[in-house]
């Protein structure tokens, strides 16, 4: 047999293998299939796709909870079931401590962030106002001005003896000018990337990324959101125009939880287990907010956050109103989503109208036929590129941070998200929801179906792809 006829025979037989294997693996029929037939029309190629795209398990080889000898001291559990009013708040609030340990906090500080105008100023203030420790977790961070500025603001705090610690996502972050890092480790701060591209490693976490996006200053504030950092995010990128996004400033016992996910991410990638009452928040009281953190992410044994949203929407009584830069749901959601609004509970979603990413858009778009025809409203926003991600269920909840409504982050990206369950903030979220839809252009049946032939077979072609995206 020739050298190519033996390479053929192998290529063959590993793709036997692997096809046997996402049989055993238990995945949806859908992704099952296209897994297989991408291994059997490609056969060298579809074997370099999955491992490098189609692994869904993440084995940390350490967690910090299981490591650390000095544990959280948690808030008293909350009420009883039978005590709560709203019982389908509680049947959110005892999923999402089932599946991650978090319990709900109560006397917590919120502040709604609209647009990276308003956020990075206040990240910026808060970390000059450190005295302990500053912990950045960002998926993006430009070294451009606006990367600048924060790089400044960390010097500063490394000059007044704080404690700086930045962790970066290897992927988002691939493009990172590290000579504008020097400094930061020049002045004892520590810069770490998560899951490196190396050769051996490339195999295994290439398609796990940590997606999230997180700042804790003292342990006593702490952000999460949608904001990477970066002009982009100020509107200054040419190609989008302005850029809608949301982050959310907590002061308050839920900080904690925040810091515990860094902590838990810095160890995983340093080894390295922070301990110690200078970490955490030790305030009884900032406010008067319940907050449950939400973290997400393979390594976990449920998926915490498809498990969170879909308790969520199906325990609506009123509405449910979604924003999300990229909308690629599995069957399980889009289910939910369709079965909500036949049941007549108002249901809208707020996508964008061009996105930065064209395939994903175009995957999207396909399942707008089906969310119309069940009763679900559908706007596009047209004030530039929309990139928050945030879901509110009647007046109660509020859930938002760097989650998109997508498989990749439900199955593969490391998450975090805060459920607020305060009235208050809910209405307030309402309010900038309103907002976007003044910006928005409401998408019909009529015109889903109208589009040309062409243009409806690329985004077939993209949905397929959707379980590998």
């Amino acid at each position: 047999m020739t050298v190519p006829g033996v390479i053929l025979l192998l290529l063959f037989l590993h793709s036997v293998v692997l096809a046997v294997a996402i049989v055993l693996e238990r995945r949806s029929p859908t992704a099952s299939l296209a897994w297989i037939i991408t291994l059997i029309l490609l056969p060298g190629l579809g074997v370099l796709l999955y491992w490098l795209l189609g692994r869904r398990k993440f084995k940390r080889v350490a967690r910090w909870r299981d490591r650390a000898q000095a544990r959280l001291s948690l808030p008293p559990p909350p009420p009883p079931a039978d005590e709560e009013p709203n019982r389908q708040k509680r049947k959110l609030q005892r999923l999402v401590e089932k599946v991650t340990g978090n319990v709900p906090t109560r006397g917590n500080s919120i502040q709604l962030l609209r647009n990276a105008s308003r956020a990075y100023p206040e990240m910026l203030q808060t970390i000059a106002e450190a005295r302990h420790h500053v912990h950045l977790e960002m998926y993006i961070f430009r070294t451009d001005d606006t990367g600048e500025q924060f790089i400044d603001a960390l010097l500063d705090a490394l000059g007044r003896g704080v404690e700086v610690r930045l962790l970066l996502d290897s992927v988002g972050c691939v493009a990172v000018d590290e000579a504008r890092l020097r400094p930061l480790r020049e002045m004892g701060g520590r810069v770490e990337f998560f899951a490196p591209l190396r050769l051996r490693p490339l195999t295994q976490r290439l398609n796990f990324r940590n997606h999230r996006k997180i700042l804790v200053v003292d342990g006593a504030a702490a952000f999460v959101g949608g904001l990477n950092i970066g002009d982009e995010y100020l509107g200054l990128d040419p190609s989008l125009g302005n850029w809608r996004d949301t982050n959310l400033k907590l002061q308050g016992r839920a900080a904690n939880y925040v810091q515990q996910v860094f902590m838990e991410d810095w160890c995983y990638v340093t080894d390295e287990v922070l301990e110690g009452n200078a970490y955490f928040n030790k305030e009884d009281e900032a406010g008067e907010a319940t907050v449950q953190i939400l973290p997400s992410g393979p390594d976990l044994e449920w998926g915490a956050l498809h498990q969170a949203f879909f308790r969520a929407i199906a325990g609506a009584d009123q509405r449910v109103y979604i924003t999300s830069p990229y909308f690629v749901p599995d069957r399980t959601m889009l289910d939910v989503l369709t079965t909500t609004a036949l049941a007549g509970i108002d249901v809208r979603l707020v996508v964008p109208s061009r996105s930065d990413l064209p395939l994903v858009a175009a995957a999207g778009r396909t399942y707008f036929p089906e969310l119309l025809q069940a009763g679900v409203r559908i706007f596009e926003y047209q004030a530039g590129f929309i990139h928050a991600k945030t879901v509110i269920i009647d007046d109660w909840a509020a859930l938002l941070g760097s989650a998109n409504m997508d498989i990749r982050s439900f199955q593969l990206n490391f998450e975090i998200n805060a459920i607020v369950y305060d009235t208050a903030f809910v209405r307030a979220t309402d309010e900038v929801f309103e907002m976007d839809l003044a910006h928005s252009r409401e998408v019909t049946l009529e015109e889903c179906r109208r589009r040309p032939l062409p243009t409806r077979f690329v985004e077939g072609l993209a949905r397929l792809m959707s379980p590998l995206m």
